[in-house]
């Protein structure tokens, strides 16, 4: 069966050789339609599969933002979102596409593991509210257990934005990432607006991708400035100055 309905976008700035495997693995899985948005100015891409086509960003515009511009470009029901340093397994999208459908989901994310299969937790699955960050985010992580982020499975408010497949009207309808953030956050905007929207989400356990995900990593010249900016923004945009300000506080105590 092709994924006709389906369009993948990734954005590309660095590390041509996991971007490369993440396209053969979609390809393998009869994905016809994927967009590469390449955010180095510095790096010409040359793919030469017929099921590839590369957008070239003016600058390195960030995660979102290079979502947004491969977005404009795909006129299919459903929008494949991934890092390039994603893995799909075998049969992963086709789990995906089904439980969007038979769920009337608008938004379905996989388990995402290591590439060792250990399963990996990046954001959770739920809203992340200033009280919740608070816990999890300051020193109070090491004195409560750390898990109310949550990794659960079926209907929640959150998935990793590393992998997820939403319906292409949904996501324009909400506007699509907010550009504002660079890099981190992005998912839980989104995810936010949508379920704020009334729309459902969905994480689908039996869909297993692999993320070459190690702290520190470096992407899309991700640094600590801009991961605490993004923090704080996401929390002025949604909970107001003062609710920013005090998780600024604890966090960095």
């Amino acid at each position: 069966m092709q994924l006709h309905e389906l369009t993948a976008v990734i954005v590309f700035y660095q590390g041509r050789k996991d971007l490369l495997e993440c396209i053969i693995a979609l390809i393998k899985e009869g994905l016809e339609d994927i967009v590469v948005v390449n955010n180095n100015t510095k790096i010409k891409l040359n793919v030469v599969y017929p099921q590839v086509r590369i957008v070239q960003s003016s600058s390195n515009i960030g995660y979102g933002a290079g979502v947004n511009l491969g977005v404009t470009f795909v006129d299919r029901k459903y929008v494949l979102i991934m890092n390039p340093d994603v893995i799909v397994t075998r049969g992963s999208v086709r789990v995906l596409i089904a439980a969007l459908k038979r769920l009337r989901v608008v938004a379905v994310g996989p388990r995402l593991t290591n590439m060792q299969g250990f399963e990996i937790n990046q954001v959770g699955t739920k809203t992340l509210t200033p009280l919740l960050a608070i816990k999890e985010m300051s020193f109070l992580a090491k004195i409560f257990k750390r898990d109310d982020l949550g990794q659960k499975w079926g209907e929640v408010e959150l998935i990793a934005g590393a992998c997820l497949i939403v319906r292409r009207d949904v996501f324009l309808e909400v506007g699509g990432f907010d550009e504002k953030f660079f890099l981190y956050f992005e998912e839980n905007d989104l995810c936010k607006r949508i379920v704020d929207q009334g729309y459902k989400i969905y994480h689908e356990p039996k869909a297993v991708v692999k993320h070459d995900w190690r702290p520190g990593k470096k992407s899309l010249g991700s640094s600590k400035e801009i991961f605490e900016q993004s923090r704080f923004f996401y929390f002025r945009k949604h909970y107001g100055l003062i609710w920013a300000l005090m998780v600024e506080f604890w966090v960095r105590f």
